[in-house]
């Protein structure tokens, strides 16, 4: 394959028709000057397909995906390659998972439950890469839980560690992301059942009626009545 065919092929995979307009872009500000600052990369596969055929390129579709992975991987090692947004979008709910589990202070709130694993990490968050504008970031505020297992061998302590966060990435150009920074800044675990227990204890007793003495009834009874 030819250097200025390589060229145009990878411009296409970062979104453009042509290596010239990549270059404006970089003028422009719109696509970083080198992929040094660059941690995640989109891939756009149709237009790398559609420039591919117009050069005559050689390789099928496949081979050709190959071997921009290979090259991105070769030149730029620490740059993670998505096949969609949806993709992307999906890397970034893993990555959440992963470092509310990993975070010391969510597994020092998880050690206070007596929890037998973890049945949940739950997050409800939507995540749309795609719309962020380049040179803009997408940022999202993280509240929810990890939901525990309880086990039934040792005194129920709770089950839910409550978590907050933020996830931050800075889109850096058509197809192109900075590093994810994920982080928790509040771990808690979830008291309110000991509340509810103290409340229904609280209910019952004000529901309880004092049970007359019977035994000391007939007794009294029994002692004005006549001999």
């Amino acid at each position: 394959m030819q250097l200025g065919h390589a060229q145009q092929l990878i411009v296409a995979a970062l979104g453009y028709k042509s290596l010239a307009a990549y270059q404006a872009a970089q003028v422009a500000a719109l696509e970083p000057q080198d992929l040094g600052n660059v941690h995640h990369v989109v891939v756009d596969y149709d237009q790398l397909d559609q420039r591919a055929s117009e050069l005559g390129a050689a390789p099928t579709p496949s081979q050709l995906h190959e071997l921009i992975d290979a090259a991105f991987k070769e030149r730029a090692p620490r740059t993670h390659i998505h096949a969609s947004h949806a993709d992307f979008d999906n890397y970034l709910r893993e990555h959440v998972d992963q470092v509310v589990i990993e975070d010391d202070d969510v597994n020092s709130e998880m050690a206070n439950a007596n929890y037998d694993g973890i049945d949940e990490v739950y997050f409800d968050f939507e995540v749309e890469s795609e719309n962020v504008p380049v040179g803009g970031s997408l940022e999202i505020n993280l509240n929810g839980h990890v939901g525990l297992g309880i086990d039934t061998e040792r005194p129920y302590a709770g089950h839910k560690v409550n978590v907050e966060g933020f996830l931050t990435v800075d889109r850096l150009g058509s197809q192109c992301f900075g590093s994810v920074d994920c982080q928790v800044t509040k771990a808690e675990l979830d008291r309110n059942w000991e509340m509810t227990t103290m409340m229904a204890s609280h209910r019952r007793a004000a529901y309880r009626k004092p049970m007359p003495n019977c035994w000391a009834s007939n007794c009294m009874r029994l002692a004005i009545s006549p001999m």
